[in-house]
């Protein structure tokens, strides 16, 4: 799919593009996308909470209040799938996610 140049241009909208097409994935049921995107000169950063399914890593204590749960298997194959769905889509950045503590998910996009 071709996108326009001005968009593609708008790091700060593609970041709401991708946490918007996370929140509306099946695995984006429970999600919570917050609406503070940070923007710098080169890069933006959002995030999205409890998307996928997650879990205690082994050999930790699940006292039901975990914060460095681990999301499993299946929901980073489709996460990855996901995000590079996107930079196929936005060829002129860069985008990467990070996994942070208490079920955040991070995304980054960068101008290359």
């Amino acid at each position: 799919m071709k996108v326009n140049k001005l968009f593609e241009d708008n790091l700060k909208s593609i970041v709401k593009d991708i946490l918007s097409t996370l929140e509306n994935h099946q695995l984006g049921q429970m999600s919570d996308v917050y609406s503070n995107i940070e923007e710098k000169n080169n890069y933006a950063e959002g995030s999205i909470r409890w998307w996928g399914k997650w879990r205690v890593p082994a050999g930790e204590e699940d006292d039901g209040d975990y914060d460095w749960e681990e999301l499993d298997k299946s929901s980073h194959k489709i996460l990855n799938d996901e995000i590079k769905k996107f930079s196929n889509r936005y060829s002129k950045v860069k985008i990467t996610y990070s996994i942070g503590e208490k079920n955040y998910i991070y995304i980054k996009v960068e101008k290359k």
